[in-house]
């Protein structure tokens, strides 16, 4: 179990590392498609009007965007740490620097897993030929589910509310008013409260055991996203 939970946590490691040098690579590509053209001259005679190089947009706009995630995560309690695979997804209206926002969040099944619906509030950074930075804070309720039989004939079902930080980046590969969206981002839930449920087992012959369970940690992630977004940016 613990070389299973280091191997997922190499992974993890190493699935944000990729993603991070791909985005930057991008982004470095976007600089030289926009500084020069195919002959070797530089476009800026052609945008009187265009700033060239990397630099925050000062006239960013709007836009609002829908996307979908998958990753790695981490669930961390009092009594142990065990990896999920991590399902996603989000929408979101951003102004000028601004967003704001819902999601909702899954893990893989497992004899325990957990659901989360909230809202959330961040700050967005759009640069120009270059990538997007956005870190944001919410709120969020989260259910654990149980289907151990221990908990009774149904399993279990506990809620807690939780606070969510997001840090993500990402990149629109088309300057048209519809355009994909792909980037990554690392994902924290705390949870604010945790629910204690009896447990009890019981073997022919002997008397009953009982116990409780704490549902309820922190989770850390690495996710991958791709959505769609509708913008509308001034000339920069």
């Amino acid at each position: 179990m613990i070389w299973l939970m280091n191997v997922q946590g190499r992974t993890a490691l190493a699935l944000g590392f990729g993603v991070t040098l791909l985005a930057l690579l991008l982004g470095v590509r976007r600089v030289a498609a926009e500084e020069y053209d195919p002959s070797g001259q530089s476009t800026a005679s052609h945008r009187q009007h265009r700033i060239t190089g990397i630099h925050l947009d000062i006239q960013s706009g709007w836009s609002i965007g829908l996307e979908g995630h998958a990753g790695l995560t981490t669930l961390s309690t009092m009594e142990r740490t065990k990896g999920h695979a991590n399902f996603g997804g989000l929408t979101r209206f951003r102004w000028r620097y601004f967003e704001l926002g819902a999601g909702v969040e899954a893990s893989d099944y497992s004899d325990e897993r957990w659901r989360s619906l909230g809202g959330f509030l961040g700050a967005y950074l759009p640069f120009t030929n270059w990538i997007d930075i956005d870190a944001s804070l919410g709120l969020a309720m989260r259910n654990y589910v149980s289907s151990d039989t221990r908990y009774g004939s149904n399993g279990a079902s506990v809620q807690t509310p939780a606070l969510t930080l997001r840090l993500g980046i990402s990149d629109r590969p088309l300057e048209h008013l519809i355009s994909p969206r792909l980037g990554a981002a690392l994902l924290l839930g705390i949870d604010l409260k945790q629910r204690d449920v009896t447990w009890i087992y019981e073997v022919p012959g002997t008397s009953p055991i009982t116990g409780t369970t704490s549902f309820g940690g922190l989770t850390a992630g690495l996710v991958v996203n791709l959505g769609f977004d509708l913008a509308q940016r001034g000339e920069n």
